[in-house]
């Protein structure tokens, strides 16, 4: 594998840091073009504008930005990654399907795709661990003195920061299980969402290196030093073997599944190697699979012996976006247990990586929970802010809202883009919805911003104008801009007249 070019090594500490000299594509090169954002409602528009504006940075996802005091945070930054790349790839199907050029969609996931290179075989990694080990990745490599095009004057949070400079070694900055497959899953999205080629094959060698990583260790995640990851940070990812092989093989096949094995240590039989065969046989049972999707607990019976494993609360997201993509699932059983548990965005993963006909699976009470927690989306986007209940957390289904908070750390809000892009996709939500929320949101607009400028007379005609125009005539006032200082002299004022 090709790993980026470093052009000067700054040592700043007795740890040292590389700064990377690569050319960003422009940021502004990132907007839909050609009429295209008509597709999106405002508060997608919004959504995907703070995204680029305040949390990407050359590929890399911040989790959260504290406004109030320039700061930004790179926690998990390689879930974050995945999770861009599951929202885009949606985004290029949504323009796809509609005719519309993906190109700029293109770009960004491209340049994320690429990024992984910043953290699979990073010379971080050679510097902290000894060596580098192909398919080993960090979380992330932005720190104060490599900081990705992030600001001078904000300061920055994460792994890589605590353990160069805030001596924090329990912050390992090394892959786990919910950062590897969270991406395995962004792969998979671009995959088979999207049409440039060039993306697909990154994404398909991205993969390769991965899983031949973990298949060699068979799914025990280890420092490239040999040094321990502590159980708590996702070393272990012997029960998601089976999903990420099959997950992988959807988006490369190499016989991954065919070609994985995980050790076990059964009761009075001891240490035990099995394949990925047996380990599904395991699994496949219905009991076991109920438990897997609903309790915290679920208990293999190997040779007449059995052990009991445990699934951690935080872990419940990556079983539903897994097992979703799992076909050997039954349909029912997934899909009953991710309504259950609220899991809305496994459902519409299923539905459409199997042709699944969402109308006819959920009852109307069930489609209506889903799209009321669509339309529940903030203006302002997610935050944690209590009041914002089930959008106060990073991200909708891997976490539950705490009702605590203090309201300024804001987050990226990835997981509303997939979600709206995926409800249109399985025929939920439509155009009309969105040109209706749309018409709905700029009155609103009007009436918050300018009723203290014309008279009440005045803003009537000028709110009901905007209801009755269609969208094409809005697009062409409006240019979907959004900008008072643009709004003001071009199109209110020649309404009031």
């Amino acid at each position: 594998m090709k790993h980026i070019i470093l052009s000067s090594i700054l040592l700043a500490t007795s740890l040292g840091s590389f700064a990377a000299d690569r050319t960003s594509i422009p940021k502004d090169s990132f907007s839909l073009q050609g009429g295209s954002d008509s597709l999106f409602s405002k508060k997608y528009l919004d959504t995907r504008d703070r995204l680029i504006q305040n949390f990407y940075f050359q590929g890399q996802i911040a989790e959260g930005y504290v406004a109030s005091e320039n700061h930004i945070i790179f926690a998990d930054q390689s879930i974050e990654m995945g999770r861009a790349l599951m929202a885009l790839a949606s985004e290029a199907k949504t323009l796809a399907d509609n005719g519309y050029d993906t190109a700029s969609t293109d770009a960004i996931i491209g340049e994320i795709l690429a990024a992984f290179n910043d953290i699979e075989g990073s010379p971080y990694e050679a510097q902290l661990y000894g060596q580098e080990i192909p398919g080993f990745f960090l979380r992330d490599t932005v720190s104060r003195n490599d900081r990705k095009g992030v600001p001078e004057s904000w300061t920055i949070g994460s792994d890589l920061e605590s353990i160069l400079y805030n001596n924090a070694p329990e912050y390992q900055p090394a892959m786990s299980n919910d950062q590897t497959l969270t991406l395995l899953v962004g792969w998979w999205a671009v995959a088979k969402w999207t049409t440039n080629e060039n993306n697909i094959k990154q994404a398909q060698a991205n993969t390769s290196l991965v899983m031949n990583y973990l298949i060699d260790n068979k799914y025990f995640i280890e420092l490239p030093n040999g040094g321990q990851i502590p159980d708590r940070r996702g070393s272990d990812m012997r029960i998601s073997s089976l999903a990420a092989s099959i997950i992988a093989d959807q988006i490369s096949y190499e016989r991954f599944y065919d070609r994985s094995k995980v050790e076990f240590d059964i009761p009075v039989v001891g240490d035990v190697t099995i394949d990925t065969h047996d380990l599904k046989a395991l699994l496949l049972v219905e009991d076991v699979v109920k438990d897997l999707l609903k309790e915290d607990t679920i208990e293999l019976e190997y040779l007449g012996n059995k052990r009991t494993i445990d699934i951690k609360p935080y872990s419940k997201n990556l079983v539903f976006m897994t097992t979703a993509l799992v076909k050997d699932f039954q349909h029912s059983t997934v899909i009953d247990a991710a309504m259950e548990s609220g899991h809305y965005s496994s459902v519409l993963y299923r539905s459409l990586a199997f042709g699944l006909d969402v109308n006819s699976i959920l009852t109307e009470d069930e489609k209506s929970d889903m799209l009321s927690l669509y339309q529940s989306y903030p203006e302002d986007g997610p935050s944690n802010d209590p009041a914002k209940g089930a959008w106060s957390v990073v991200y909708q289904w891997s976490r539950v809202p705490s009702g605590t908070g203090d309201g300024k750390e804001a987050y990226t809000g990835l997981d509303f883009m997939a979600y709206e892009n995926n409800l249109r996709q399985v025929g939920l939500i439509g155009q009309a919805m969105i040109d209706e929320q749309k018409r709905e949101e700029i009155a609103d607009f009007y009436e918050q911003e300018l009723k203290q400028t014309p008279s009440q007379e005045d803003l009537d005609n000028a709110v009901n104008r905007l209801k009755e125009i269609g969208m094409d005539a809005l697009k062409a006032e409006l240019s979907y801009s959004f900008k008072p200082e643009i709004l003001i002299p071009t199109v209110i004022l020649p309404l009031l007249l």
